[in-house]
């Protein structure tokens, strides 16, 4: 099943399944379905898919472009918290669907009449009577392998590929001749490790959130926004425990520094 398929299911022509589907990058879920470790990062900039594209606003009020656009945004919503609640064998907490959804169109009202953008997509009658489990599944399946997999590949992979690196190589010619494995060892005897991990903590702050569940935790009780926000602030914007996620923070910022010292 995939979203166009859901659409048609649901009553919605296919051609403006397509329309909104290509217009919104699939959503969030196809973000993490196509995402490498950490998958949840792909949540860090949430729920701004769908408040950059206000100038198609007009078009996605109309009503079966309206209808789709929930959809997808439902989609979005239950699929992530669903999966949360699964990795923590709770039920799906409906409330906080319900609430997420709203704040969403609330910042899609206000991204409109910021940008004089009128009509703007409305949110519709609140109802669960499609079955999102096979993407709920689909999220499960990418957050386990993205929660086994090891840390210091993981960024082995994001410091090879990064702009700090490339400007390195562009600075000396010896690191271009570095292979990935040896990378982060690079990066000490460049004196520039400290300067990586500062830059790429919200992504070190994700891989620890999926490893102890700290962004589930908090997702199911506050909403998905809450938690994102609170991944990014080291885990001090909620109220529940963070401790684990903190130990898990600096354990891997340990085990980095270890690995990549030569001494």
């Amino acid at each position: 099943m995939d979203y166009i398929g859901l659409a048609e299911k649901s009553g919605i022509e296919k051609q403006v399944a397509v329309y909104v589907y290509r217009r919104l990058n699939g959503g969030y879920f196809m973000g993490i379905y196509f995402a490498k470790p950490p998958v949840l990062y792909t949540l860090r900039d949430w729920p701004f898919l769908y408040l950059k594209r206000f100038k198609l606003y007009p078009k996605l009020s109309e009503s079966e472009y309206n209808e789709a656009f929930q959809l997808l945004l439902t989609l979005d919503v239950i699929s992530i918290l669903g999966s949360s609640a699964h990795l923590l064998g709770k039920p799906l907490p409906v409330d906080v669907v319900k609430t997420e959804l709203e704040s969403i169109y609330s910042k899609v009202r206000e991204f409109s009449i910021s940008n004089s953008i009128y009509p703007y997509p409305t949110m519709g009658d609140f109802k669960l009577d499609v079955d999102y489990s096979p993407f709920i599944y689909d999220i499960i399946q990418k957050r386990e392998e993205s929660k086994n997999a090891d840390e210091i590949e993981v960024i082995e992979d994001i410091a090879y590929n990064s702009n700090l690196v490339a400007e390195l190589k562009s600075k000396n010619p010896w690191i271009s001749a570095v292979n990935r494995d040896k990378i982060l060892k690079a990066l000490v005897l460049a004196d520039k490790m400290e300067d990586f991990l500062n830059y790429n903590r919200d992504v070190i702050n994700f891989i620890a959130s999926e490893k102890t569940l700290y962004f589930d935790k908090v997702a199911i009780e506050s909403g998905i926004e809450k938690a994102v926000k609170a991944i990014s602030k080291d885990g001090e914007d909620t109220l529940l425990d963070n401790s684990d996620f903190k130990e898990e923070v600096s354990k891997i910022l340990s085990k980095i520094r270890d690995y990549s010292n030569y001494l």
